[in-house]
């Protein structure tokens, strides 16, 4: 017996829950990427139906179609996941790159030293007209 199920007995939410952690990517990731709550992610993962619209965008987040979501089959999807590009970057993980993360600390650390200087020269041209 087939233990995938079809479009007519698909559970969607739990279906997207399970690609989601298969791909690591948190609910609080999926929430920001959607400009939804955690909780309300949640709630999406218990709701038997997911809305065309909503199904789509998640679909295009994850990197996968929708199909994929609303016919989950194991070995299938596992398969079609490792395939796309979200798969086989492994980048959509929920975690921070932290390369990109240093290289945009080093550069918001290098334009508070840009102000700073700046206060600081201004600072000092008005003490020496003052004095």
């Amino acid at each position: 017996m087939r233990r995938g199920v079809n479009a007519d007995n698909a559970n969607m939410g739990l279906n997207l829950q399970r690609i989601r952690r298969y791909l690591g990517v948190k609910q609080t990731t999926l929430a920001a990427e959607l400009g939804m709550s955690q909780p309300e992610i949640s709630r999406l993962e218990r709701q038997k139906v997911i809305d065309g619209e909503r199904l789509q965008q998640i679909s295009d987040i994850l990197g996968i179609s929708p199909e994929v979501i609303i016919t989950f089959d194991v070995n299938k999807t596992i398969s079609t996941i490792n395939a796309s590009p979200a798969g086989q970057n492994k980048r959509v993980t929920g975690k921070p790159d932290l390369s990109e993360k240093i290289v945009e600390l080093y550069e918001r650390l290098l334009e508070s030293e840009r102000e700073k200087g700046k206060l600081m020269e201004q600072h000092g041209e008005t003490y020496r007209t003052k004095n």
